[in-house]
């Protein structure tokens, strides 16, 4: 991982000549799970001219009510009731601190992400060597060496999905950010646009991306950068590594596994995305490679299920 880290710590603005002239991006590194993962944007709104906050699946509707609630003419909680979010959905923490930080700022909102009905692949899916049965068990269907190859397809299957949609962002940004000068001209007048692009660790790529095509660009990160196992293999099929290393693609295969079972339980205990990240590390870190094989294919022998085998046989792993 060092030889991809070594890229992504690599200096943070571009000196190119051929910049496009008068825009200058901060991307700002965030989880979207809970509300603390947006601690900081009110600040950061302060500053900005336009923010693009993430927003896969957007359309026209959405990013009106986006711009509403920051001229002041919808509030949140307006919103969150015509949306009815209720403080049960898991989302709605997220959801309800974004509209309120945005809310009457006057700053002009746009989204570059891939709109609803554009994507041509699924996100969410558990991997191909799992299955979620109807009873909401997490089903294991092969066994280590078979889920092993699986999973390296399935990451790389990720990796180009996930460059599918920076490509995609940073394609649409100039038009997106046309049509925002129609409807705001006060921002014609503005000799340099600050963006504030509001995204996920997990597109680390796309500040290179926007880099490379002359854009002003920094990183901000609302917290020391942390990625799981499954994230570095990703990473490392995005910037043209190999995954050659066993021991690091097992961990991912359990790190999704592990985060089946316990993420949302040590989010609540935490209400800290890092924090959370850090623990599922350390639970994982727990297991040798001869352990996770051991877990995998005893657990193909028991008709998958890989949660009982975990529970009973792993169990002071887990404490």
């Amino acid at each position: 991982m060092e030889d991809v880290q070594d890229t992504l710590n690599h200096t943070t603005t571009t000196e190119s000549s051929e910049r496009p002239n008068g825009i200058k991006i901060k991307v700002f590194y965030t989880a979207h799970s809970i509300a603390s993962d947006l601690d900081g944007l009110d600040e950061r709104l302060s500053d900005c001219d336009v923010y693009i906050p993430e927003s896969e699946g957007w359309n026209p509707y959405i990013l009106k009510i986006f711009n509403d609630v920051s001229s002041g003419e919808r509030s949140p909680e307006e919103v969150l009731a015509k949306a009815r979010m209720t403080p049960e959905d898991p989302r709605y923490d997220f959801t309800k601190t974004q509209l309120e930080a945005i809310h009457e700022t006057k700053k002009p909102i746009t989204f570059i992400d891939v709109p609803e009905g554009e994507a041509d692949y699924a996100e969410g899916l558990p991997p191909s060597y799992l299955e979620i049965s109807e009873d909401g068990r997490v089903i294991l269907k092969y066994g280590y060496n078979e889920s092993m190859q699986r999973s390296r397809e399935d990451m790389e299957n990720t990796s180009k999905e996930q460059d599918k949609r920076d490509s995609y962002m940073v394609s649409s940004l100039p038009t997106q950010l046309d049509k925002l000068k129609q409807d705001y001209p006060h921002l014609k007048g503005i000799k340099e646009i600050n963006i504030l692009l509001q995204i996920g660790v997990a597109h680390a790529k796309l500040f290179h991306l926007l880099r490379e095509k002359g854009y002003s660009v920094e990183r901000d990160h609302r917290m020391p950068p942390f990625r799981d196992y499954m994230e570095q293999c990703v990473l490392r099929l995005q910037f043209g590594k190999e995954l050659d290393d066993d021991n690091l693609v097992a961990r991912a295969m359990l790190d999704y596994v592990l985060r089946t079972f316990f993420l949302y339980q040590i989010l609540e205990e935490t209400q800290d995305t890092h924090n959370t990240a850090v623990q599922l590390r350390e639970i994982n870190n727990r297991f040798t490679l001869s352990e996770i094989e051991d877990l995998f294919d005893k657990s193909a022998e028991q008709d998958g299920d890989i949660g009982s085998v975990l529970m009973t046989d792993y169990a002071d792993k887990l404490e």
